[in-house]
């Protein structure tokens, strides 16, 4: 939420927002938020954000929050079969889950608290980042 203050407080300043009640500057705070869901619909169908701080990607079927891979996340939002699909991966691979790479390439790293936009951290991305760790 801090960081949504000082996206508002910026915006505020390039626009020329500062006379605004606090209505306003809810409004404008609500515009960011709705962008960043409209955003977050357009990255990837099958990854998307059941709430702040927690992860899901149907597709490669698990949920993480900013600990990494979460079995209790991944059958509350993706249901049993994906949770015992997981728990496989896991348990035969001896699998690590603190770091992941989604179907939509992003490769997040707990242990860092970042996003990447691909598993060989060239670039960190600020939204899944944010999303995730802030």
């Amino acid at each position: 939420m801090k960081k949504m203050t000082i996206m508002t407080a910026t915006a505020a300043m390039i626009f020329g927002f500062s006379g605004c009640t606090d209505a306003e500057m809810a409004q404008v705070e609500k515009g960011i938020q709705d962008a960043q869901k409209q955003q977050n619909a357009q990255r990837g169908g099958a990854v998307y954000f059941p709430e702040r701080g927690i992860v899901c990607d149907k597709k490669a079927g698990f949920c993480a929050d900013s600990s990494g891979i979460s079995m209790g996340y991944t059958k509350e939002y993706l249901g049993q079969a994906a949770q015992d699909k997981m728990m496989g991966y896991v348990n035969k691979d001896h699998m690590e889950t603190g770091s992941y790479t989604m179907s939509n390439g992003i490769y997040c790293d707990s242990a860092l608290k970042a996003c990447y936009n691909n598993k060989w951290k060239e670039r960190v991305d600020s939204y899944y980042t944010n999303m995730l760790f802030r």
